[in-house]
């Protein structure tokens, strides 16, 4: 299953004042106004919780997103919808498609870590499948469950917000995910695929 993962090293060249997470994202502005609607729809659907909440607030050391993800951190599945449809939209086959909503059910944890420019997601307990690098701001060659090959770019938008899209050349997929990190300090993630209209949500709450 794909999942869409040390202190943040703002250092720039002399005269410069470009950092990673300052360049804009390169997706259509149709796409960020549909997969905002659907957050917007889903908001006031929280939990209650006894730990203590990231903070949403801009922060003097980068964006915030990327304070409450790094250096390093932990967080517990809350929910998770849509994504037996978002699957077989996708044309999953059967097998590899049971199996992810099986780990699904299982409400796994999610690592992350952010250390210079390269964030590192992971799902804890299946890491050695599932880890995945991307440089903030760049382009990386993946490769999804199945073996293909993908282009993965991840940008972080504004204070809350980062992005990774995935461009698969073999069939021209393209597939983003959104995860924004709310006021309430919870994690919410919408996935979302050129091929059809449905989307994935997932909200996460952070534990350690």
């Amino acid at each position: 299953m794909e999942i869409v993962f040390s202190a943040i090293n703002s250092t720039t060249s002399a005269g410069s004042s470009k950092t990673p997470w300052n360049r804009a994202a390169q997706a259509s502005e149709q796409d960020i106004v549909s997969e905002r609607a659907v957050s917007n729809e889903r908001r006031q659907a929280t939990d209650a919780t006894t730990s203590e909440p990231a903070s949403a607030e801009p922060s003097k050391d980068g964006p915030a997103i990327l304070c409450a993800l790094g250096p390093s951190s932990k967080w517990r599945c809350l929910e998770d919808e849509g994504l037996s449809e978002f699957l077989a939209a996708l044309q999953v086959p059967e097998g590899p498609k049971k199996e992810a909503i099986m780990a699904v059910l299982a409400k796994p944890s999610y690592g992350f870590e952010v250390k210079d420019d390269t964030l590192t997601m992971m799902i804890i307990g299946q890491e050695d499948k599932s880890t995945q690098h991307f440089t903030i701001g760049k382009t990386a060659q993946l490769h999804d469950p199945q073996g293909n090959a993908q282009d993965v770019t991840l940008y972080v938008e504004g204070h809350d917000t980062i992005r990774d899209v995935k461009y698969r050349p073999r069939d021209l997929v393209v597939e983003t995910a959104i995860r924004r990190l709310r006021p309430d300090g919870k994690l919410e993630s919408i996935l979302t695929s050129n091929q059809h209209k449905k989307s994935r949500r997932m909200v996460h709450q952070k534990y350690e």
